[in-house]
Parts: C-alpha cells; structure tokens; sequence
C-alpha cells in the first residue's frame, strides 16, 4: 500500500498517521481529511503552510478546539459544517468564548452559523464580533434587538437588518443612495469618494485609477452640473490643479472667487484677478498683491471702469515683504479673521497691517498655530501679549512672546529663564534684564546679548570684560559701542574689519582706516554710512575694484562721486553706480532687480559686452519690444533665457525662440502664458522631454498635438496630458482610449491594500475594471458600503451576488436583489 493510500485509509492506525503527517504536501492533505488522524497530528497540521491542508483540518471532528479557533477566522464555512460542532454546543453553550473576536465575527456572518449561536453572541460577544450578525439573514429579531440594548451608539446601523424591514420590498439602493451615504461618512471632502463616485455616476466609460483622480476631481469642478457644495469643497482642495479649474470654472460664485482669491499660489490668484465676477473690494485687495502677475491681471480685467476706483499699478514695485499683504484692507482682515480653515486665520494674524483690536480678537482662537502667529505680530498691543502671557503654556507661542517687542518688562522678566536666548535678542527688552543675562555663564547668550541693536552701553561694557575674542568682536561691531573703548580696541589686527564696519567708528579711525594695506578694511570703509566725503571719494580711485563698487553701493556717496565711477572699466562697478538712489531720477527706467539708469543708456546697456549686464536689462518688466527683439537674438544663452522666462515678452518673440539650440530656452518658451498654440505645435515632437512636458501642460497646447503627446514613451508626459486643464470629457476618454491604458492590475494593487487599511474607499469596488477574483472575495466585507458598491459593479459574479441577495444590511441586499432582476 503507497503512503497516500495509506494517509486516506480509516484503518490507518493514529501512530502511523502521525508519521504520514510529517511527509510530502500531497500526502500531509490527506491525512488532514481523514477521521482517524488523532488530535495531536491534526494540531500539527493545523500550522501548516498549505492554506488547503488547514482548511481540511478545520473540517475534521478530532480537530482540537484550540485548533477550530484559530481556523476559523480563515475557514469559517469549514468549521461551521464540523460535525463536532453540534457535540460542542450540547455540551457547553459557552465553549466560544475561547475563540478570538475576529474568528467568531467571521463565523457569525455565515449562513451555516445555528442561530442559538446567533443568540449566544449577541447576549455575551463584543461590538466587533457582533457585527458578523448584521450581515447574517438569519439573525433573529430579539437577538438584534439585545444588541441595541448593549450597544445603543450602533442603534442605527443595527436597525439596517433585515429583520427591520423587508429586503426584498425595500426601496432600490441605487448609486445616488450610495452616493449619498458615502458623502456622509467622508472626512475629507477634497479626497473623498463622493467625489470621485459623483464624477463616476455620470460617466461609466471613463477609467478611475489612484495615481490620476486629480483629473475626475478637475472635470467635476468645471461640469456645469455641479452643485455649488461641491464646488466649496473643490475650492479647498489639496491639489493645485483642482482649485484652477474651480476658478475657471462658469459656474464660480462671488463667494468662491472671495476664498480663491487668498490661494496661495500666484497662478490662482492671477485667474481671480481677470474674472468679470470678482467682486470690487477683492480686485482692491489684489491690486496690492505681492505677486506683479496678478496686480497686472487686476488691471486688464474686462468688468472694471473708471468709475469704480482707481488701480495704481507699477509693475516696477518690488515688495520686499514676501510673507504680508501690503496693502491689505481693514474689512478684508475682519473678514478673513472669521474663515472656517485656520491657515486664513494664521494669515491674518501674521499680516503686519492687522490692527491690535483684531490680533486681541484672534488670541482666543482655537487653534494654537494662529495664536503663535498673534504672538509674534509686533502689531498686538502689551495687554494681549500679558493675556497670552499668563493663559497660554504652550511653548512655541511663549518662545514667540519672548521675542516680541511689545511683550511687557514683567512677563520678559519671567520668560528669560526659559527662553534667556530670545529675550536676549528683543529689542525692548529693558537694560536691568539684560544685565541679569550677562551674569549667566552662556557664551551663545553673550553673543545674542552683542548681536542685539538695542543693547546699551553699559552692557557692552560689561561684556567687553569677559574674555572671548569672537564675543569682542561682535562687541565692536555695535553702534552703542563707547567710541573710546572703538580707539583702545583698534590697536588689536583682530578687531579692526569689525571696527570698521561700526557706524559709530571715529573720523580719525576712518581716515587711518581709508588708507589701510588690507583691502578688506577699506572695502568695509567704503560702505560704512559714516564715511565722510573726501573719504569716498578716495576710495572711488582705489586700485581694487570691490573697493570701488562698495563707494557705488554706499548710500551716502555724493553724485559727483558717482558720476565718476559711473565711467569704470568695471561692468559691477557700473551695475552697482545704476543701482545707487542717488542716481538721477528724471526719464529713468527699471532693469533688473531694481536697477535705475538713464533711458539714453539703456540701449547701451542692452549692448554691453558684460553678459550679466545684457542679462539683467534682458529680466527687466517694463522692456520697449524693441530691446525685447534684439535680446531674443543675443549670443549669449542666459540672456536668451531671461528673455524667454520674461512675463512680458510677447508672443512673437517667444516665437524667435523656439528652434533655440538650448533645450532650457525651448522649455522656458513651452512655459510661458503668452505662448500661442502655433507656438507650441512646433514643440510637440521636440527632443528633449522637459520641454514636451511643458508642452503636455499648456493650457493652449492644441488637443490634436496632445494627442502626439498621449503616445510619447514617456510615462510623466503621458500623465501630463490627462491632467491638462484644456480638456473636455469627451477629449479626455478619448485619449485613455487611444492610449490603450489597461488599469486592472493597479486596481487589484489598490483592492489589497485597502483590504489591509483601516481606511475605506468605496470607488475601486464598483469599477468596471475591478478583478472579479477581487469583488468575489471582498463579497464578505465588513463594511455594508463596500458590499453594496460590489453588488451594483457590472463584473461581479453572479455566485457572489447571490450571497448578498442573503445579506443581513437591508441596503446591500436591495442593491443586489435589483441586480438580479435587471432594474436599474
């Protein structure tokens, strides 16, 4: 007799079963199904690897009841039809107890499960056991009804049974009634399946895949169906792209424009500023914006006359302040003081034109983040400061007290002894505190003590005694420095390039500094604003060229002074003269950053021989066209390329510049808002990727070269083609469908893992393109959602839609009883 026959042979002894057990997988299976196998060979197997040999365990009488419990969570049918199972019950009704929740909920679930089982559970099992009845058909109505007595928070969810209301005469589940709950439970309405199954209900062709929702997201906010809740949740969304086409959007109201109009990013805002709907008090607000394109969008916008108000805007104005609004208006502050996201709150409290009265109002704010921002605004008035001061121990708004000029002397007093750095380094804080922290055995505390403007003479004093030459040096460099102690220290090589840059440096020191053999003491001379006139004036013929740059930067050079140096062989020497705001002001014109000079010289400039100077007139936003031309065709590449990324070029310049021999000029062209779709069907096939995926991004890239991009090989250019904002539905399908793309392998990517998440996303179940292996085996699922979705999917099978005709939640049942049937 072979060892196979022997292993399914009942004669077999248990001895020799045994030892069959420990034999080859084939043989190991059969040993497991047969009745005479004894316990300890079937605990044994019940570990193994083979997912069949466990399930032929879980269906053996002598498996021990350890076993059976562990099994069950992975084969519940199996141990459910045991015929040991009825034994057990008879025996000791209490006997699952021993099983793990997860088992017994998956028991629970089945049809096999013996409904004193069923009543068992529901009198002595836990919430998450529990919820295996709830999909059970044949839970009795007092079982479900002691569930509602011991878990009164799941009333709701309990009362979807069947047992409550007839299945199969409830209304039909259909994908709005999906819709509709899934939008109940989403969190987050910017990442939500709502929205991805709102967009998906009204198209079924289309293709859903994680790695590009961002375009369903982007087609909803430009459907003219769209309700304009929506519309507010796509307004806040994550991504960039969505709150673009919410923008763009026909449909967009006053109000979204208002929320719109604080994005961010430039580009958004810019598209608010040319909208006919903004409202006036936001184009006044946008006309002060940090960002040129949209002061410049304010000024083109087709809605605004004469008569509303007047819009001074020079695109010459270059803000220095990157993190406020300049110009920002009371009634926009108070208004944006009250918004629902905590970032518009934070910004208001950080804006530096919020007047003390609203800072005090916004120190009471929930979130700690605005009241941090409060904390630092040198607007808050002394009184809020203390209130935060004495309410508040969280340690980044402290650390911002203590550094905030306006905080009381008492509160800083108490706040240097857990924050000695920052209040060392405030401006206000008073002289006897100071003192205080010089006692401390810091040399870090020292030199923010040095480092700050405000410190007085007495404390310097005290500093100087301390013997740290790098302290030293940072006590020489500062202006309340005693002249005196300035003269007794400049015998020391050490200290002199600190002393002079000192603006309280002695006449004598700098004239013995102006004819000093290091170049580095004269060049600090040079910009030191304490430097007389004969003095600058003799370091404007100084042999060192930074020397002579440095008088030209230095903001009280004379002009006859720079009238000289105006001529200097040196092009930084020049560039630094063009910069001075003692240059002449009459007819002048920015170039650069910043950078006045005569209009006459422009042209000049525009044809120096010194790249950067070319360079810099070539980034210059009030360029004639003229210049504009003559710089397009520069030798030089990054002059090309300033006039290729220059906002104002115009669209026939660009032009010049799209056979550029450098690929960056190209990309910086495929960029740029004025190019025009002629422009940019010359790009289409061009051989450098970056630029065609510049290309593929354009919003006036033409949808038959899109359609040249869709087949690139590129996988980032294919991307950027779907996510083009130009494009309809119809454009859309019609390039997933030419493509070819076949998503069901990262749908069954995304299926596992949400199978393993805690998180739930209903779109993947009810795809079209899900794996029916994938929807056959989620047919079990917890969530009574995700059973509904998989009942209404085309591809289910139809023994799994046969199991949720028998499912315990009402709703999952009608959805797949209307399935059967045909109805829609």
């Amino acid at each position: 007799m072979t060892p196979i026959q022997e292993a399914k042979n009942p004669e077999t002894s248990p001895e020799r079963l045994a030892q069959l057990a420990l034999l080859e997988e084939k043989i190991a299976r059969e040993v497991a199904k047969n009745i005479s196998t004894p316990p300890e060979a079937l605990k044994l197997l019940g570990s193994s690897r083979d997912d069949t040999t466990r399930k032929y365990v879980a269906g053996n009488p002598n498996t021990p009841l350890e076993v059976f419990s562990k099994l069950a969570m992975q084969f519940p049918k199996e141990v459910l039809n045991n015929p040991l199972l009825p034994i057990l019950l008879m025996s000791d009704a209490n006997f699952l107890e021993q099983f793990p929740s997860a088992s017994l909920k998956n028991m629970l679930k089945r049809p096999e499960m013996p409904v004193e089982f069923i009543e068992w559970a529901a009198q002595n099992a836990d919430w998450n056991a529990c919820e295996g009845i709830l999909q059970n058909e044949k839970a009795t109505l007092s079982a479900l009804q002691r569930l509602e007595q011991r878990f009164p928070k799941h009333k709701k969810q309990i009362q979807n049974h069947v047992a409550f209301a007839d299945g199969s005469s409830i209304f039909a589940w259909t994908v709005q009634d999906l819709m509709a709950e899934i939008n109940k439970k989403s969190k987050h309405h910017s990442e939500s399946s709502i929205t991805r199954v709102g967009w998906f209900s009204k198209d079924h062709d289309l293709l859903q895949m994680m790695p590009i929702l961002t375009f369903f997201r982007c087609d909803l906010a430009k459907d003219v169906s769209t309700s304009d809740d929506m519309l507010h949740h796509l307004a806040r969304d994550a991504n960039f792209f969505v709150r673009v086409s919410v923008a763009q959007s026909s449909k967009i109201s006053p109000g979204l424009l208002r929320i719109l109009a604080a994005d961010e990013f430039a580009q958004i805002r810019e598209i608010v500023s040319i909208h006919p709907l903004t409202p006036i008090d936001v184009l006044e607000i946008l006309a002060t914006d940090l960002a040129w394109q949209v002061r410049l969008g304010v000024k083109q916008n087709p809605s605004l006359s004469n008569e509303d108000f007047v819009i001074s805007i020079d695109a010459r104005e270059t803000p220095k302040d990157n993190q406020t609004n300049l110009g920002t208006s009371l009634e926009w502050l108070i208004q944006r003081a009250k918004h629902i996201e905590w970032t518009v709150r934070a910004r208001v409290a950080r804006d530096r034109n919020t007047p003390a009265e609203l800072l005090t109002q916004l120190a009471f704010d929930q979130e700690p983040r605005v009241k941090k921002d409060v904390a630092a605004n040198a607007n808050t008035s002394s009184e809020t400061l203390q209130f935060l001061f004495e309410s508040e121990r969280d340690q980044e708004i402290l650390r911002c007290l203590a550094s905030n000029p306006n905080t009381p002397q008492e509160a800083l007093s108490q706040l240097s002894k857990s924050f000695p750095h920052s209040v060392a380094r405030n401006i206000s804080t008073s002289a006897s505190i100071l003192l205080q922290l010089c006692e401390l055995k810091d040399p870090e505390l020292h030199i923010a003590l040095a480092q700050n403007s405000a410190t007085p003479a007495a404390v310097l004093e005290k500093l100087i005694a301390i013997s740290n030459p790098f302290l030293s040096r940072e006590i020489v460099a500062h202006p309340n420095t005693p002249k005196v102690t300035l003269g007794l220290l400049a015998a020391d090589p050490f200290f002199i390039p600190a002393i002079a840059n000192n603006p309280s440096i002695p006449e004598s020191l700098i004239e013995a500094f102006a004819e000093h053999e290091s170049a580095e003491v004269r060049y600090r001379i040079a910009k030191n604003p304490s430097a007389i006139t004969k003095i600058l004036l003799r370091l404007s013929r100084d042999q060192v060229s930074g020397i002579r740059g440095a008088v030209a930067q230095n903001p009280y050079t004379p002009f006859e002074t720079l009238q000289l140096l105006a001529r200097d062989k040196e092009h930084s020497v020049r560039y630094a003269v063009a910069q001075h705001p003692n240059a002449p002001t009459e007819a002048i014109i920015q170039f650069g950053t910043g950078t006045r000079v005569y209009r006459e010289e422009l042209w000049e400039l525009a044809l120096d021989q010194n790249k950067w100077i070319r360079t810099g007139v070539a980034s210059n936003l009030c360029l004639p066209k003229e210049i504009l031309q003559q710089l397009a065709l520069d030798k030089d590449t990054d002059v090309r390329l300033a006039i290729a990324s220059n906002w104002i070029a115009p669209f026939e310049i660009l032009h010049l510049l799209v056979s550029d021999k450098k690929w960056q000029i190209r990309r910086a062209v495929a960029m740029h808002k004025n190019t025009t779709s002629p422009t940019l069907e010359l790009l289409v096939q061009d051989a450098h990727k970056a630029v065609r995926l510049e290309v593929a991004k354009h919003w006036r890239t033409p949808f038959a070269a899109l359609q040249i991009l869709a087949t690139d090989s590129d996988k980032a250019i294919q991307e950027a083609v779907l996510l083009n904002s130009s494009l309809s539905r119809e454009q859309r399908t019609q390039l997933l469908l030419q493509m070819g793309l076949d998503f069901s392998l990262e749908l069954e990517k995304l299926l596992t893992s949400l199978s393993k998440s805690k998180e739930t996303s209903y779109v993947p179940y009810v795809h079209p393109q899900a794996p029916t292996p994938v929807l056959a085996k989620a047919g079990r699922h917890n969530d009574p959602l995700v059973r509904a979705a998989i009942a209404l999917n085309p591809k289910t099978p139809e023994s799994t839609l046969k199991i949720l005709c028998q499912d315990g939640d009402a709703r999952v049942r009608a959805t797949a009883l209307a399935r059967v049937k045909g109805t829609p």
